[in-house]
């Protein structure tokens, strides 16, 4: 049992992003994302935004920032999310479907990098932040 001089806590004034992840973990992520940017804009030379689809049961599961018209929304996103390329897929996770414009630099990893990985989904992980989506149902 931990007790309180033992108990790991976080160093909010260290240069590590997380208090649990070693230097080799920051190394490795910076190197996925590096990876990923790099065969993105081989692949994709002039595009700047891909749409990416996410199903949810309700818009309530994200932070509303603003509501317009048409089903438009600006949300907040958490930290890592997973979206698909396909419409129809993203149906199958919820009653609604988020349609988003994603920058291409805010996708951490996608279904086409590595065989075998992320394929049954099409997914891509896309980092977090602010991002206006278009709400609507199947």
């Amino acid at each position: 049992m931990a007790t309180a001089a033992t108990d790991i806590k976080p160093d909010f004034g260290a240069p590590r992003r997380h208090f649990c992840l070693t230097d080799e973990h920051e190394a490795l992520r910076e190197s996925i994302q590096t990876f990923c940017q790099r065969e993105l804009a081989l692949r994709h030379a002039s595009a700047r935004h891909v749409t990416l689809y996410r199903g949810v049961n309700r818009i309530g599961e994200h932070e509303v920032l603003e509501s317009g018209d048409g089903g438009r929304h600006v949300i907040l996103l958490n930290n890592l999310n997973s979206f698909t390329s396909s419409r129809e897929r993203a149906g199958e996770f919820g009653d609604y479907i988020l349609a988003a414009e994603i920058p291409l630099d805010k996708i951490f990893f996608h279904c086409g990098l590595l065989p075998g990985v992320l394929q049954g989904e099409d997914e891509f992980l896309v980092v977090g932040g602010v991002v206006e989506v278009t709400l609507s149902t199947l």
